[in-house]
């Protein structure tokens, strides 16, 4: 209820209104009552689109998750295994994206970082690791590696990992998603 009035009569009230008034007087009274009504809808409006917009387009389905382990990797390393993989799987691949742990860091001396990479290797976290000897080693004795790739000699390695260790690409995750290890592993070993 408006005023007491029902919303069909609060309408017909305003229609007899406007008919009553000049052309003048309509945009003053729209001016007074319902611009801002109005404006507040439309700003809503926008920025429930946009909420929208940005919502959607960060979910896209991610085609493979992978990490780095106790390896620097550069910034255009990291850009390579994103953004050029999803450009590598071509238009099949608009709007899917790849999860990538570039900051992986483990050691026999702190057993908190043995502990918490454990648990993400035990729910399957990662489609492949990119590794020294201690992340293969590690990865191993968890049972977590299905295939190990010596990738030292690669361009990739070459160019975007700072090694003074043997780089290894490891297969890991579920049986079922290795398919998307491979994929990469073809790509850093093609491209």
């Amino acid at each position: 209820m408006i005023h007491g009035l029902t919303l069909k009569e609060y309408i017909e009230e305003e229609k007899t209104k406007f008919s009553e008034m000049t052309k003048a007087e309509k945009i003053s009274y729209f001016k007074e009552y319902y611009l801002k009504l109005c404006i507040a809808a439309v700003v809503i409006l926008g920025i429930a689109i946009w909420m929208l917009i940005d919502f959607t387009s960060g979910i896209g389905k991610v085609v493979v998750s992978g990490g780095v382990v106790n390896l620097e990797i550069s910034d255009e390393g990291i850009q390579y295994l994103s953004d050029g993989y999803i450009t590598y799987l071509g238009d099949g691949a608009k709007g899917k994206k790849v999860n990538l742990a570039p900051e992986i860091f483990i050691s026999s001396e702190d057993a908190t970082t043995y502990t918490a990479f454990q648990a993400e290797l035990a729910i399957n976290n990662y489609n492949y690791l990119i590794t020294d000897s201690e992340g293969k080693r590690f990865v191993s004795e968890n049972e977590c590696a299905e295939e190990v790739t010596d990738i030292t000699d690669t361009d990739f390695a070459k160019k975007y990992i700072k090694a003074g260790d043997t780089v290894y690409f490891i297969l890991t995750g579920s049986e079922e998603e290795f398919d998307s290890g491979r994929k990469v592993l073809e790509y850093i070993l093609n491209n």
